[in-house]
């Protein structure tokens, strides 16, 4: 049994540290993943058979935007493009802190039918609704700065073992296990508060009818 503290807190560094290895190990079918953020605006719909309701303030939602690459693959003995089923992207999001607030970890995962193993460029996108946010982070400003303190893990999974991951980058040297490690951190405090399926996929947001044909479908709940 280790009673060092100075061990205890090493072991722990040591741990965190090896987050970026482990992924790093593990088999990948994504790749340059990247992870960026905005607030943007309720988009209002003006149906002619539909009544319309005036809007004191539009709500303010976190969107949150991937690019990733897949790797090439072609189904065995032939050429016609592998597809990769029942994936899923889930999204690990520590929020800015907030003085006198507990830190929040918001999560949440979104299922795919297929995508194809092209090697080609895709988009994916993500949803943090704003009742979410005044429920738990009512005094957190929303705007460009705010953004730049998001702490975002992405992880793609395949029968629940990871085969891509991503991270919104605060800086160019910043690093998986820099980002990874702080949002595990995070998850392991009791104090932080903890919010599970808090993100939600665009099929559940008025942008789910806007450029389909840009994202892979998802699979219905």
């Amino acid at each position: 049994m280790i009673r060092d503290s100075k061990s205890l807190i090493f072991l722990s560094f040591l741990a965190f540290a090896l987050v970026g290895e482990t992924m790093a190990q593990a088999v990948t079918y994504f790749e340059n993943v990247d992870v960026f953020a905005s607030v943007v605006y309720n988009p209002e719909f003006n149906p002619s058979n539909v009544k319309s309701v005036s809007i004191k303030k539009l709500l303010q939602w976190i969107q949150i935007d991937l690019e990733y690459t897949t790797v090439a693959r072609f189904d065995k003995g032939t050429q016609d493009v592998a597809w990769l089923e029942n994936v899923v992207i889930k999204y690990d999001v520590l929020l800015p802190d907030v003085p006198r607030k507990p830190r929040v970890v918001l999560s949440g995962k979104v299922d795919y039918w297929a995508i194809p193993l092209d090697g080609d460029k895709h988009y994916a996108q993500a949803f943090i609704h704003p009742h979410i946010l005044k429920r738990y982070v009512p005094d957190l400003k929303l705007n460009r700065s705010s953004m730049k303190d998001l702490r975002i893990l992405v992880t793609f999974e395949l029968n629940e073992s990871p085969v891509g991951h991503g991270f919104m980058k605060l800086r160019s040297s910043s690093t998986l296990a820099e980002i990874g490690g702080e949002v595990k951190r995070a998850n392991a405090l009791p104090s932080t508060l903890k919010v599970r399926d808090a993100i939600f996929n665009r099929n559940e947001t008025p942008w789910g009818v806007i450029n389909l044909s840009h994202y892979e479908l998802i699979k219905r709940k």
